[in-house]
């Protein structure tokens, strides 16, 4: 399962935690493009801070595959 889902089963099975409205904050700012504190995730415990970073991981390699077919789409045409 990928880090991203994972971090969405997370906050949905603990929504009064303040990991999971932390990790929310971090899915919300890098669907929107917004700026996020990083500081804030030495905050986390160590198994969602690992998650976190798993999410950031995954969210650059999708940019960069997204990246990657956009352009080799504008060359095809």
């Amino acid at each position: 399962m990928d880090a991203i889902t994972l971090a969405e089963e997370f906050i949905a099975s603990h929504p009064t935690s303040g990991d999971a409205e932390l990790l929310s904050q971090l899915l919300r700012s890098l669907q929107r493009g917004c700026d996020f504190d990083v500081n804030a995730l030495y905050t986390l415990n160590l198994d969602t801070f690992e998650l976190a970073i798993e999410v950031l991981n995954e969210w650059r390699l999708q940019r960069y595959y997204r990246g990657s077919a956009v352009a080799a789409a504008a060359t095809l045409q």
